[in-house]
């Protein structure tokens, strides 16, 4: 055999293993996303993604155009807009529906998520609605801060919206966990 022959051998030989490799790192992307999407679609049929769906189709960005929701620079404490994040992390709960949050009546108690700015841990609040403003907007006196720590002195009227309510406390409603 002569040096061109087993030249063209090793050509084949290279463009063979090429074409092999090529094929291989093809066939292994098909199959990756094969199992993407049936990883995807098992989890489109859980009922969390369904849950989250619920909490996004629930959820309507309420503005504060009076300022009187506490704020962590003015009041060093604010409350977790728990609807927005349910949308991400489901709670421990499942939320209230928008329209039992829009029956709400003085005199209910709601549990609404703190968040302070000192080194304090985040804690739940238990406040007593007194007022029902129109536009989702609610004034409430805290009645019950749960924390393990010292906490500021938060006994006062505060005003919250429809998105930061977690819990509703009346008869008939018990929280349905998740």
């Amino acid at each position: 055999m002569t040096p061109a022959i087993w030249l063209n051998i090793v050509l084949m030989l290279v463009a063979l293993l090429v074409a092999v490799f090529y094929l291989r790192r093809d066939h292994l992307r098909e199959k990756a996303n094969e199992d993407w999407v049936k990883a995807f679609t098992r989890y489109s049929k859980s009922d969390e993604f369904k849950q989250r769906n619920s909490y996004a189709a629930q959820y309507r960005k309420i503005p504060d155009p009076n300022d009187a929701c506490p704020r962590l620079d003015r009041d060093g404490f604010t409350f977790e807009d728990v609807a927005q994040k349910a949308m991400t992390i489901l709670p421990e709960f499942a939320l209230p529906p928008l329209s039992i949050k829009r029956a709400i009546e003085p005199g209910d108690q709601v549990l609404l998520r703190v968040l302070w700015a000192k080194d304090i841990p985040d804690c739940d609040a238990w406040v007593r609605v007194t007022l029902v403003q129109p536009g989702d907007f609610f004034t409430g006196e805290i009645i019950a801060v749960e924390t393990e720590e010292g906490v500021p002195d938060v006994s006062q009227d505060v005003a919250f919206t429809a998105n930061h309510i977690a819990l509703i406390d009346r008869p008939g409603l018990r929280p349905v966990p998740n």
